[in-house]
């Protein structure tokens, strides 16, 4: 698993990139869920899933490899996560917590930046990011899913050997 998901080298099949895309996809809302715990364990949390970018990346690129593509085409895809998620994540939010979103902007709105209440702050923020852990869990599991499993359904695998490597190659 650890080539899987840490080498953009090579190249693997729509099976080895689903199995991929579930681990990362689970990973991803098990850290969401640290906010839950503390706002401490949501920061920790929120650096560990800098490294899940990369680690998609590496997924994305082999099994463009596989297709005979270009491994940079992930860019994109993470530019078209990014937007969609944090807009469905956003709704959400509002749909489920609409009296964080109130506070947020009243926060805003009576701040005093000259002479900040940091224990108030922090836990405005705390409750913030509590509110945010599901909403954003689903929409991130939920465009993941759907861009890592519609782009993997939409590539045909290239049977020859090609500039990536062999075909058919698997991680087990």
């Amino acid at each position: 698993m650890g080539n899987l998901l840490f080498s953009p080298s090579g190249r693997i099949n729509a099976h080895s990139f689903k199995r991929g895309a579930v681990v990362l996809l689970t990973i991803n809302v098990l850290l969401w869920q640290a906010w839950l715990i503390s706002m401490g364990a949501g920061v920790i949390a929120f650096f560990a899933s800098l490294v899940l970018i990369y680690c998609w990346g590496c997924l994305f690129a082999k099994r463009f490899h596989d297709a005979g593509k270009s491994g940079w085409i992930y860019v994109l895809l993470f530019f078209i996560f990014l937007v969609v998620s944090y807009i469905i994540g956003s709704v959400l939010l509002g749909v489920l917590s609409p009296d964080i979103i109130i506070e947020a902007q009243d926060l805003q709105e009576n701040i005093d930046m000259d002479n900040p209440d940091i224990e108030y702050l922090l836990s405005v923020y705390d409750r913030i990011f509590k509110a945010m852990s599901l909403p954003f869990a689903i929409s991130y599991f939920a465009v993941g899913a759907a861009l890592a499993f519609g782009v993997n359904a939409m590539l045909n695998a290239d049977p020859n050997p090609n500039q990536y490597g062999d075909g058919g190659n698997t991680f087990d």
